[in-house]
């Protein structure tokens, strides 16, 4: 129980730290006590420095080192049970993902989730996205990723053009223009996608328009 003294007007005051147990060790405790696999979940795990954060965890994460004792600075002494599953999550688009060193990066098995245009094609059905809007959306979409690779996760709220023109100048053309600051071709086959992509949204929504207003209108006739 760490203490630190500090002065108040003219007394002086004892203030003390309890050390308390946070994510990692709470899990660790739960899975002692378990014969089930338990889960510890790390979303964005490339936003801190894992292997300072873990610390001497990570040395003990290796299969062959579980449920082997050793000794945090604290002088306590832990585990990490054989059944305790790490999962983590992060984008490999983020340059923080650079700072993970080699030591830390070959304790975890990668599995890769790829851009997918089925998810994009269902987030625009379940909004009830007009028919003129995806099939352009999914070929622009399917274009970018032979430049880069953008997540089907950013469409999950298009339902209408206007919700995908704020898309577009809000987040991705500036994501894009980042990119590709140094690679001018790239950026303006890019930008082409885009304007063939809002070209298709709108001609095909005019066309919807002029077909809407040639149908005959239904009049009832009054037998009076």
């Amino acid at each position: 129980m760490p203490a630190r003294m500090h002065q108040s007007g003219g007394l002086r005051r004892m203030r003390t730290f309890r050390l308390a147990d946070k994510h990692m060790l709470e899990m660790a405790e739960i899975a002692k006590n378990e014969n089930e696999p338990v889960v510890l979940v790390i979303d964005e795990f490339s936003r801190a420095d894992p292997a300072r954060v873990l610390g001497e965890t990570m040395t003990y994460m290796e299969g062959s080192l579980r449920d082997r004792d050793f000794y945090l600075p604290s002088g306590r002494r832990v585990r990490v049970p054989r059944n305790l599953i790490f999962l983590a999550t992060m984008n490999p688009e983020d340059r923080s993902v650079d700072e993970i060193d080699a030591a830390m990066d070959r304790r975890w098995a990668k599995v890769s989730l790829k851009p997918d245009a089925s998810k994009l094609r269902d987030f625009l059905r379940d909004n009830k996205a007009p028919n003129a809007l995806i099939k352009p959306t999914i070929d622009f979409f399917v274009g970018l990723q032979t430049h880069m690779e953008l997540g089907h996760a950013f469409f999950r709220t298009i339902k209408d053009a206007q919700g995908l023109q704020r898309l577009w100048n809000n987040q991705i053309s500036h994501l894009v223009r980042k990119r590709f600051r140094f690679d001018p071709e790239a950026l303006q086959s890019i930008e082409a996608l885009w304007a063939a992509c809002h070209s298709s949204i709108t001609s095909g929504a005019a066309a919807a328009t002029e077909e809407a207003s040639n149908e005959p209108a239904n009049v009832e006739s009054n037998p009076a």
